[in-house]
């Protein structure tokens, strides 16, 4: 069931957001945004900010407040965008505790989005009720392109245990900027602290902050990559509350301070 939902905007096309920044705002209802070719960036409120590349598709929650801005001066990207004002279940459901989600997209997935861009567009010149069919239909199997790899990313014989470590996990990544913790981690996916951190001792040999530490350093180290960062930039962006504390981290981790890192890979 999704009730009565519609599309009150619907675009796509070229896009550059180093001329034309979208700044974080909280929109309405919920947006729907795929890249289809080259990179931009979300950005949120609190100025931290997550790559978008090509394939990738994102869903934000009328709450969150984020907009799109570009890597470089000279980027550019296509994308399409749909805002609607509700969901199918199953996607409210998988939102209900998420502020935003991102899924990959395959090359097949890509051409999908771009039909379902057309027909959702074509849906304005329909009657009330064929229209309602129509807006549904395109809802489900945006749906569909944004959740399927969720499925995919677990092995059949997957169990309980294991799906709560994974899908942990994807919430830390996520959720990095947010500087989240194991009990914020809990909360989500509706379990104590010390029920995940022995979950996770059991199935992997490490504590939770321990893989959530790893995520951190591993993001740290796309940015410092991309030297146009500072370092306070991208403490925020990976949930340190202040260089200082990014460092300390990065040492203790990879045995090198963060300049010494981007020194050796530049």
């Amino acid at each position: 069931m999704i009730g009565v939902a519609d599309f009150s905007y619907l675009n796509g096309g070229l896009r550059n957001y180093a001329e034309k920044p979208v700044p974080p705002y909280r929109r309405e209802l919920w947006e729907i945004q795929g890249i289809l070719e080259g990179e931009c960036r979300v950005e949120f409120a609190d100025h931290s900010w997550l790559t978008a590349p090509k394939g990738s598709l994102w869903i934000f929650h009328p709450d969150c407040s984020h907009g799109w801005t570009a890597p470089a001066p000279d980027a550019e990207c296509q994308v399409e965008v749909f805002h609607v004002s509700g969901l199918p279940l199953i996607l409210q459901k998988w939102m209900k505790e998420r502020a935003w989600f991102q899924s990959e997209m395959r090359e097949g997935d890509l051409v999908r989005l771009k039909e379902l861009s057309e027909r959702a567009q074509a849906t304005g010149s329909m009657q009330f009720g064929l229209r309602q069919l129509q807006v549904e239909s395109i809802l489900m199997e945006l749906s569909y392109l944004i959740l399927q790899r969720e499925e995919e990313s677990l092995p059949s014989s997957s169990t309980s245990s294991v799906r709560t470590v994974q899908q942990t996990l994807h919430w830390f990544r996520t959720h990095l900027h947010e500087g989240c913790g194991v009990e914020d981690a809990a909360l989500a996916m509706h379990r104590s602290p010390q029920y995940l951190r022995k979950l996770f001792l059991k199935e992997t040999g490490a504590r939770p902050n321990e893989h959530l530490t790893r995520l951190r350093i591993e993001r740290a180290k796309e940015y410092l990559l991309q030297e146009d960062y500072t370092l306070e930039v991208i403490s925020e962006a990976v949930g340190y509350s202040c260089a200082a504390a990014l460092s300390r981290a990065f040492k203790a981790e990879t045995g090198k301070t963060p300049g010494a890192y981007q020194k050796a890979h530049s």
